[in-house]
């Protein structure tokens, strides 16, 4: 069975409840880019660069979350590192809200942007590697307290054992290592760790593609609940959007480092507007478009280094004309849809098809 078949009927009770936000935005990122230079030589010269991100737009308001959906090597994982600040982008803003003012994370000096990094936190992918195998529990999870020197050793002692129970472990597993744990274990170990300092925004980094399929659901489970108990904003970074739609408010769909569609995680199912997000449905298991066949995108990904004249799907796209080839599409608002943008030349003549069960 797919995993859009076990996390759906697990999950599927569960967005009923619309979650209620503020309309305040904890995060606003505009025209983010991320180059990676290439060196040849002996004296290591720059002969181009590697586009990762390539100017992206989108935000996240309070206790919302956004899904931020693409393929291998789309620059998902790297926006996540820009916006903690674990990368320094190349250009744009990363607006950050505390407390009500207005934070740009580029314009904050290395040296203070510590104080700041308590407000956000990252839950990574490998629970297996992401976890020090030589450190206890206790020493894992507290180790951002210590960081920022917040508590005494048995405060932070009792906020993780608090903290452990909140994510459905035993607060005797302190003393424990993690090789003790299953991979699910290890991952709620990795958020336990994450809120810590109790952030207001969350980057989740593919916390669930290393996990069983029934494990994911109830990590996802998790995460919802802690959402709710915590007042949480996420950032939810996965390549299955049937894993995303589960969870996301709203789902971004990246390809090549640039946004190609924004919309309601029910809207970007049932009516896609971009062909990119249209073969991303066809391609989630038990799942098809509403075609007879499965529609696929031709070849592979193609480098970021060399990325494709015009719009960067055109080489895989069925749908392109010659203007996909030299213009690149801006990302529009969709006429009559509220928060829906996409990027294509021709999303308002193309009658895309979303998901049915088969």
């Amino acid at each position: 069975m797919g995993i859009m078949l076990i996390v759906g009927n697990i999950l599927k009770t569960r967005r009923v409840k619309i979650k209620e936000t503020t309309g305040e935005k904890i995060l606003d990122v505009k025209g983010l880019k991320k180059y990676f230079p290439n060196r040849k030589g002996f004296f290591q010269k720059i002969y181009n660069y590697t586009k990762a991100i390539n100017g992206v737009d989108f935000f996240i308001k309070k206790g919302e979350t956004v899904g931020l959906v693409g393929e291998s090597g789309s620059g998902k994982t790297t926006i996540g590192r820009c916006i903690v600040r674990l990368l320094d982008a190349t250009e744009g803003i990363i607006e950050f809200n505390v407390d009500g003012k207005i934070i740009d994370l580029q314009k904050v000096p290395k040296n203070q942007i510590q104080s700041i990094r308590k407000r956000f936190q990252m839950i990574f992918q490998d629970p297996y590697s992401s976890l020090d195998s030589k450190m206890k529990v206790a020493e894992i999870v507290t180790e951002p307290m210590v960081i920022h020197n917040i508590g005494s050793r048995q405060e932070r002692l009792n906020t993780a054992k608090e903290l452990l129970r909140k994510v459905g472990l035993s607060a005797d597993d302190v003393t424990k290592y993690p090789h003790q744990f299953s991979g699910g274990q290890r991952q709620r170990i990795g958020i336990a760790r994450a809120l810590i300092l109790n952030p207001d925004l969350v980057i989740c980094d593919e916390p669930v593609s290393a996990l069983d399929v029934s494990v994911q659901a109830q990590t996802l489970n998790l995460l919802q609940d802690l959402q709710e108990d915590f007042n949480l904003s996420y950032l939810f970074i996965a390549h299955d959007l049937g894993v995303v739609r589960y969870i996301s408010d709203r789902i971004v769909v990246l390809y090549l480092g640039k946004v190609m569609e924004i919309a309601k995680a029910d809207e970007i199912y049932k009516n896609p507007k971009h062909p990119y997000t249209e073969a991303l449905i066809a391609a989630i298991p038990k799942y098809k478009a509403g075609s007879e066949r499965d529609i696929l995108l031709s070849g592979n990904i193609p480098s970021p280094e060399y990325p494709p004249e015009g719009c960067v799907l055109n080489p895989r796209c069925q749908y392109k004309k010659e203007i996909c080839e030299q213009v690149i599409p801006p990302l529009e608002q969709v006429p009559g849809i509220d928060g829906a943008f996409a990027a294509c030349h021709f999303f308002k003549e193309l009658n895309l098809k979303g998901y049915k069960e088969i």
